[in-house]
């Protein structure tokens, strides 16, 4: 180890990974569905979108081409890209033989062929 190594130990702390704390309720431990590898043995998910401009469109069609529902709601979106991400998914959900609904002014539920949907009155 050279003199500068050395001096450099001395200055910084090593990094250590503080272990992932995990939340407990009722002596069961809590599981984050917000991290993908927590959601992959469940049956159904159905993940609630917010994108914020068309960018986010590559990563809502990754969750479409692997089987799962959208809900996107577009009310952060300028209208000339909301117009164009619709199209842009409407696309990759028909590719894939699924289905796509309107179910308010800028909310959409997009699903693959594996997952029905069915408007209740």
């Amino acid at each position: 180890m050279n003199i500068l190594e050395t001096i450099k130990n001395w200055l910084i702390e090593p990094e250590t990974e503080e272990p992932e704390q995990i939340e407990k309720q009722d002596g069961k431990d809590l599981i984050d569905f917000q991290k993908e590898e927590n959601f992959k043995n469940l049956d159904a998910v159905i993940l609630l979108a917010r994108p914020k401009s068309f960018r986010d469109a590559q990563n809502l069609c990754r969750h479409i081409k692997k089987g799962r529902a959208i809900m996107v709601n577009l009310d952060d979106m300028i209208p000339e890209e909301k117009q164009r991400l619709v199209d842009f998914i409407s696309g990759v959900v028909m590719a894939q033989d699924g289905m796509i609904a309107k179910i308010h002014n800028n909310a959409y539920v997009c699903a693959a062929r594996n997952i029905g949907i069915i408007n209740i009155k």
